[in-house]
């Protein structure tokens, strides 16, 4: 085993290298989906629960978000990664709230 090693250690090392690369861009391509994903759960979740429940609406959408998640994401995503995403897509969603709330009624 390791004479084979040895022996074809450039070819081994390309495909290592080729599999991280897909790895990766997998992960980078799904990113934006689980960012869009994140938005849509933490705008039910706010619709569902309210203000002054952030720690519950927190735990609701880490658990839905993670469940949906491929195996082979759930591998190079961290629980710190996830939560990041959850607060940059609440931060994007209050703000967006807050343009609607601006905007005037439509009369009809």
């Amino acid at each position: 085993m390791i004479d084979f090693i040895i022996t074809h250690w450039d070819s081994i090392l390309v495909v290592v290298v080729f599999m991280a690369i897909i790895i990766f861009l997998a992960v980078k391509g799904k990113k934006q989906i689980i960012y869009k994903m994140l938005y849509t759960l933490v705008t039910e979740a706010e619709e569902r629960y309210g203000s002054g429940e952030g720690a519950i609406k927190f735990a609701e959408v880490m658990t839905n978000i993670y469940t949906k998640l491929p195996a082979i994401i759930k591998v190079f995503i961290t629980y710190e990664s996830l939560a990041d995403w959850i607060e940059k897509a609440l931060t994007e969603a209050k703000q967006d709230w807050k343009k609607k709330a601006q905007l005037p009624e439509i009369a009809k």
